[in-house]
């Protein structure tokens, strides 16, 4: 609910109170919501938003002269999540009466303005603080994560449309491609504008026919180029679906956040905002305008195909984790490891793309991990009894892309010593690649389990626990630093990274969170 009352009015009824007071020099605009307030920011006068309330307000169009007067505001569903438990609250703008001592008015008109209540998307519920990641149970998805030192977490819900698209127009000409681009740039803006509501309708047919114009000036301007600058910036669209504020109060037990959702989250990602302290010399690097993974996420989304760089050449593009569903299961045909002894073991090991990607490997899928399924019966026939592979877990292998003057071609990261998240198989490595939120990728690491041990070879896997890719100081936030950095890294005193490990930074195995992370990771 939203009134305006004269600012002498304000400080003795509602400031002891902790509502919300915004205004003018002499007026004030009071807030009063049916859930739980937090500080609004008003900027500039024009326009009030705060995240964990779905409510803008209009900018002050008068102030008042010797009476008070009501604005109705405009209530605008900014996230179809209003759930509290198992309570659903409907979202309502409504005026009240008050009392003005001041110009000797009593009473003020009193505007009720109720909306038809909205079926949720999801439900919100406070969750469990265990297991850590994302686990299918009760009935939904339930997120637990460990961040000590931050003061404030989001879950971020963000569909595979939100993060960085690249659609391809094979045998179309530029000109025709960047028209169609400013086509496509034109529906979805629609579409944001039909789900959110946010935008005055009368420029929306002027917004379109702007889109169009551009769009045919762009495609007469790079007529016969193959830049594709324009391309994936005009496509690229890092919006997240749903923001769910998480209330230390209820979806926090010592220092691990956590929420359980209830709802369809097919085709789903999530990753996390945690607000905090960005003190280098304290060995905190909290950044609320960055979306960081879960270090216990099954699977990592990011670019599709193996060496090909992202959105306008961006080595390091939006990343998102998969949210897990009950329908996704895979048939392990009872298989259990083989426990062969040590002494007994004639291993072979292998670089799962390295190992098939040469046309001579004969392979239907070359540099997956079907590919080396497909070259089992091979090894077998040679004597190996076990296989060990080099690093499958998510890494990116363009960290270090540049030009290499002496072969003439560019660096990338080929042997994958570098990890980005420890739970999750390389996607680039599957034929599958990020289909299905990358299930379909982890399925394919499994059948290539399975496989082998149907032929009496076992699986080792070779992983490096003691740095990730973040690097030091200068290095990207993307997952551990951006959550508890100085939890998951060995810090000096003033802050720096221990290098122990050569490669900037050092996993910090002698805290316990780490310990048990990876125990749980071998498991």
């Amino acid at each position: 609910m939203t009134f305006c009352v004269p600012i002498k009015q304000t400080h003795t009824a509602y400031h002891h109170q902790n509502v919300p007071l915004l205004g003018t020099q002499d007026h004030v605009l009071v807030i009063i919501s049916n859930r739980s307030l937090s500080p609004l920011k008003l900027q500039n006068m024009n326009l009030v938003h705060s995240p964990s309330h779905s409510l803008q307000l209009p900018k002050f169009i008068s102030h008042f002269q010797n009476a008070p007067k009501f604005y109705p505001p405009k209530r605008v569903t900014t996230s179809n999540l209003e759930t509290i438990g198992s309570n659903i609250f409907s979202n309502s703008t409504a005026l009240i009466p008050i009392k003005a001592a001041s110009e000797g008015v009593d009473t003020a008109v009193v505007v009720v303005e109720e909306e038809e209540p909205k079926l949720k998307k999801f439900q919100v519920f406070e969750g469990h603080p265990a297991p850590f990641g994302a686990t299918v149970r009760d009935g939904g998805v339930n997120f637990a994560i460990f961040a000590a030192n931050a003061v404030s977490a989001t879950l971020c819900l963000i569909s595979l449309s939100d993060l960085p698209e690249f659609i391809l127009f094979d045998g179309v000409e530029d000109p025709f491609r960047f028209l169609i681009i400013g086509l496509l740039f034109t529906l979805k803006f629609t579409f944001l504008w039909n789900r959110k509501r946010s935008f005055d309708p009368r420029l929306l047919s002027w917004f379109k026919l702007f889109c169009l114009v551009v769009s045919c000036l762009i495609s007469f301007s790079f007529e016969g180029t193959s830049n594709d600058y324009f391309y994936g910036h005009l496509l690229m669209q890092n919006i997240v679906t749903e923001q769910i504020f998480l209330d230390p109060l209820t979806n926090k037990t010592g220092d691990v956040w956590h929420v359980l959702l209830k709802g369809d989250l097919k085709d789903m990602l999530y990753g996390y905002k945690f607000d905090g302290n960005f003190s280098p010399e304290l060995g905190l690097y909290y950044d609320p305008s960055k979306i960081v993974l879960d270090p216990y996420a099954k699977s990592v989304i990011s670019r599709g195909e193996f060496g090909v760089l992202g959105h306008d050449d961006n080595r390091w593009p939006q990343m998102a984790c998969m949210i897990p569903t009950a329908e996704n299961k895979f048939d392990w045909e009872g298989d259990s490891p083989l426990k062969y002894p040590q002494r007994d073991l004639i291993i072979y090991e292998m670089h799962v793309r390295g190992f098939t990607q040469h046309a001579s490997s004969r392979t239907e899928f070359p540099g997956t991990y079907l590919g080396v399924v497909e070259k089992l019966d091979h090894l077998k026939d040679l004597g190996v009894n076990c296989i060990e592979l080099m690093p499958c877990h998510e890494f990116n292998e363009l960290e270090y892309y540049s030009y290499n003057s002496v072969l003439g071609d560019y660096k990338v990261n080929f042997w994958g010593y570098s990890t980005v998240n420890y739970f999750s198989p390389m996607t680039r490595y599957s034929s599958a690649g990020t289909r299905n939120c990358g299930q379909d990728a982890i399925n394919e690491f499994k059948l290539l389990v399975r496989e082998a041990h149907k032929r009496g070879i076992e699986v080792f896997m070779d992983v490096v626990f003691n740095h990730t890719a973040e690097g030091n100081e200068k290095g990207p936030i993307l997952s551990f630093r951006g959550v508890d950095n100085s939890i998951y890294y060995m810090l000096a005193p003033k802050g720096e990274f221990y290098n122990y490990s050569g490669c900037g930074n050092t996993f910090n195995c002698n805290h316990p969170i780490v310990r048990q992370f990876i125990l749980e990771c071998l498991r």
